[in-house]
């Protein structure tokens, strides 16, 4: 489907080795079962066309907000908080979890769709540049408080 992709899997993970006896493919794949280190956490996602996370379950995902931080659509399981995060079809797509087939079929989409790709980058900077700004971080945050303490609107 896209002959020419490379896959990195990142990040501590239990499976990690019955994942890698399970590659078609494995030379295409770089398996990091590790702490990222800081450093090389650039690199991983200046190299990505996108990010995947292919999660069973989670409540929420920091490796979100850091993906468009870096102008990366995100291809992610419609779990917990993620539908949330995830904008489907406008900064990435949402797939069911436990379907590899659809989780598979998004991430050849979008690696074919270079153009696509790029419209999903523009929404990104641009969500990047207003609701993800430190500035709009910090008026929600200061009005969490406030509300808290029965000084808000609301």
């Amino acid at each position: 489907a896209c002959p020419d992709a490379h896959f990195v899997i990142a990040g501590r993970g239990e499976s990690l080795a019955r994942y890698r006896r399970m590659m078609v493919h494995p030379e295409r794949f770089e398996v990091r079962d590790e702490y990222i280190p800081r450093a090389d956490v650039p690199r991983l996602f200046q190299e990505a066309a996108l990010v995947a996370l292919p999660y069973v379950e989670a409540s929420q995902s920091a490796v979100v907000p850091l993906a468009y931080a870096f102008g990366k659509p995100v291809v992610a399981s419609a779990v917990g908080g993620l539908p949330e995060m995830v904008e489907d079809g406008q900064d990435g797509l949402l797939v069911p979890p436990r379907d590899s087939d659809r989780l598979a079929a998004a991430i050849v989409a979008l690696l074919r769709d270079d153009e696509r790709r790029r419209r999903m980058q523009a929404h990104i900077r641009l969500k990047v540049a207003g609701e993800l700004s430190w500035d709009s971080i910090a008026r929600s945050t200061l009005r969490v408080y406030e509300e808290s303490r029965g000084e808000g609107e609301g």
